[in-house]
């Protein structure tokens, strides 16, 4: 059984799930774990925007019915483990349309 000590935290940090639909490749074929997948932005009204490369996508904002907490184990004895939680997710941003294309009107 593993048991769990809740210390209170004020500089917790609130992360979102981010839901793409489709697949992403790197460009390099060398995966995309650590890369720069795009930019993130939001409008007035709180909609995400997501820019990759050439492509903008149009997404929501989902509350998530449970939250999920992101834990790193830091310590292991023989009889305890230590986790430390690093951030509460509590909201899901999905990107469900398909990428429209970035086209500017170049004067001729």
């Amino acid at each position: 059984m593993v048991q769990f000590k809740i210390i209170r935290c004020d500089v917790l940090g609130e992360w979102a799930i981010v839901e793409l639909q489709g697949e992403l490749k790197s460009r390099y074929n060398n995966g995309i774990n650590g890369n720069l997948i795009g930019d993130l932005h939001f409008s007035k009204t709180g909609e995400p925007i997501m820019i990759i490369g050439h492509h903008v996508l149009y997404g929501q904002v989902k509350k998530l019915e449970k939250p999920f907490a992101v834990m790193k184990k830091t310590k292991k004895d023989e009889e305890n483990t230590k986790f430390d939680i690093q951030a509460i997710i509590k909201t899901k941003l999905i990107f469900s349309s398909r990428p429209k294309p970035i086209i500017l009107q170049v004067p001729t």
